[in-house]
């Protein structure tokens, strides 16, 4: 009696080309999984880089300054330096390259993201702004209040804020 052990060319392609199918639905799924991990890793990052600028700032006692350099696509935290040297280089926080720097925003002024600058003092306060990113076709932005606190949103970023109202006036409901 002739046995054959094994497997014929025929049903090794076939074995070969279900597992091609498989990885080719699988591979790209893995990816995407990846990058929008890079992304929660970056955003989240950043809102924890402006509560650690506003620590530094009151722990060392003078400025920190959070700023956006473009050409890098990096976000820096900068310390003021003593003695009349250029600032020092605290943290840098590279952006994706599926985030981008949509708007800015200094107070309640709109700015380039070139010259976007978030100042943390001593006291504990800082300038109000925020940035807005373009990610994932929808924006997703990051504001910073006065006093330090942040929060993302997935509102627009508008240089004409209704939040502020002087003190004894009505309460805004909207």
């Amino acid at each position: 009696m002739n046995r054959r052990s094994g497997f014929t060319l025929i049903e090794l392609t076939i074995l070969v080309g279900i597992l091609l199918i498989l990885s080719g639905a699988i591979v790209p799924n893995v990816v995407r999984a990846q990058e929008a991990r890079k992304d929660r890793e970056f955003f989240s990052n950043l809102q924890r880089m402006t509560g650690e600028a506003s620590v530094r700032a009151v722990n060392e006692k003078r400025t920190v300054t959070l700023s956006y350099d473009p050409a890098a696509r990096t976000f820096q935290t900068l310390e003021e330096a003593t003695n009349d040297a250029a600032e020092v280089s605290v943290r840098d926080l590279a952006v994706p390259e599926t985030v981008d720097v949509t708007t800015t925003l200094n107070g309640k002024d709109q700015v380039a993201p070139a010259e976007w600058k978030l100042r943390f003092y001593a006291d504990g306060k800082c300038d109000k702004g925020g940035v807005e990113f373009s990610y994932d076709q929808d924006p997703k932005t990051l504001v910073i209040e006065d006093n330090a606190n942040s929060r993302w949103t997935t509102t627009p970023l508008t240089s004409d804020s209704n939040e502020d109202w002087p003190a004894g006036d009505y309460e805004h409901r909207a």
